[in-house]
């Protein structure tokens, strides 16, 4: 029940006009309601942890230390070290970003200030100097290693790629793929429903399914893939969540071009075959947007 409620709140939070998604705005709100799990093993080197509104971080673990991916608010730092501690005590090294949304990056400034190099895509330290809305993060915050395409790390035994595709959920959305522990994060490129799609952040739906191509075809069928939001997940469940965005796109692209308007395209219920998997609380209207959006050429 807690679970659903954290999810209700971060949906909330995402609250969408007719053109965008935003990223989550939680205000004010009680921390000691948000609480982070115990590390879960995942595969080979790496943990997943979860955490404040449901984000998935995880961590590779090893001689050289600690790679983390995402840092969740702020206010769950204490919270992420205890878990991160229930595995390992050895330094946090390096924090890779996978976009710039507050669940997934506000945290940053306390692992700057412990001397954690930031990593992420180029956007990403742009966006949370220059963000579109609200205050901007602090310098300790911001990534000091960019990249526009893929970096690798050669850490703890094994190759890390970290790597972006295409604008998708914003446009600096990396995955993260732990060669030898064959796990990848995918960032909220993947999640467990209708992905959002932040046009503030030049997000686009055809960037989420050309992401997924990508992951689709670099990750095996044994490949453990972590989601932005959701469960721990293999090669099969993110097929089925790129068909699921291209039947949802190609049902939209017709009612476009037979001159539907987005309320005309929204009464004709394109998702109804996918809806009870997907849609959580935050329903369909989001990702009809998006799919109508690109399919006007925009």
């Amino acid at each position: 029940m807690k679970i659903l409620v954290l999810l209700a709140m971060l949906v909330s939070a995402l609250a969408t006009s007719v053109s965008a998604q935003v990223q989550p705005n939680m205000g004010t709100q009680n921390w000691d309601d948000f609480v982070v799990a115990s590390p879960e093993h995942v595969a080979g080197n790496i943990y997943k942890v979860v955490g404040g509104v449901i984000v998935n971080m995880a961590f590779s673990v090893g001689e050289d230390g600690i790679i983390l991916v995402d840092s969740n608010f702020q206010d769950l730092t204490g919270q992420i070290i205890a878990a991160i501690r229930e595995v390992s005590d050895k330094p946090i090294r390096f924090l890779i970003d996978t976009h710039s949304h507050a669940d997934h990056a506000d945290g940053n400034v306390s692992f700057g200030e412990t001397g954690t190099i930031i990593v992420a895509h180029d956007a990403v330290r742009a966006q949370l100097a220059n963000p579109p809305r609200g205050e901007a993060a602090a310098a300790l915050a911001l990534p000091v290693v960019t990249f526009p395409e893929q970096v690798n790390f050669h850490f703890n035994g094994e190759e890390v790629e970290a790597f972006h595709v295409a604008a998708g959920h914003t446009d600096g959305d990396i995955m993260v793929y732990f060669k030898g522990s064959d796990v990848i994060h995918m960032g909220d490129v993947f999640v467990g429903h209708y992905p959002i799609i932040d046009t503030s952040r030049d997000g686009h739906i055809l960037g989420v399914i050309e992401s997924l191509n990508v992951a689709i075809e670099k990750v095996s069928d044994n490949t453990k893939i972590i989601p932005g939001h959701g469960d721990v997940a293999v090669r099969e469940d993110v097929i089925e969540f790129r068909d699921m965005l291209l039947g949802i796109y190609g049902s939209v692209n017709s009612l476009v071009a037979e001159g539907k308007s987005l309320q005309q395209v929204i009464a004709a219920r394109p998702t109804s075959n996918y809806d009870a998997k997907w849609a959580g609380p935050q329903g369909s209207r989001g990702i009809i947007s998006a799919a109508y959006n690109a399919a006007r050429g925009e």
